[in-house]
């Protein structure tokens, strides 16, 4: 995981990152691209919002657009709650991922 664009957007209390992931299997979910981002960046899962996830035809690189919010407030002001509930992981939702 390599981190291509980090911006501070500090009117919308939050990081807006571009990160480039290599796949070598099927297409990377939003849970999976979330935990590495987890892991990576030392931050809550809640305060993370995955919001795209570019493939190229014949490449194994994904680039992920993903915003880091300073609160769980902020990131329900920012969004409507069918994209919240499509950012939650499914185990936390009560299904298998």
């Amino acid at each position: 995981m390599e981190i291509i664009n980090d911006k501070v957007n500090t009117l919308l209390g939050r990081r807006e990152l571009t990160v480039r992931v290599e796949s070598t299997g099927p297409t990377l979910t939003r849970g999976a691209i979330k935990e590495q981002l987890v892991k990576k960046l030392d931050e809550e899962a809640a305060s993370i919002f995955v919001k795209k996830i570019n493939t190229n035809y014949r490449s194994q690189d994904v680039l992920v657009e993903a915003y880091v919010y300073e609160s769980e407030e902020a990131l329900k002001k920012s969004f409507p709650a069918h994209l919240q509930k499509r950012n939650e992981s499914k185990k936390a939702a009560g299904g298998e991922e």
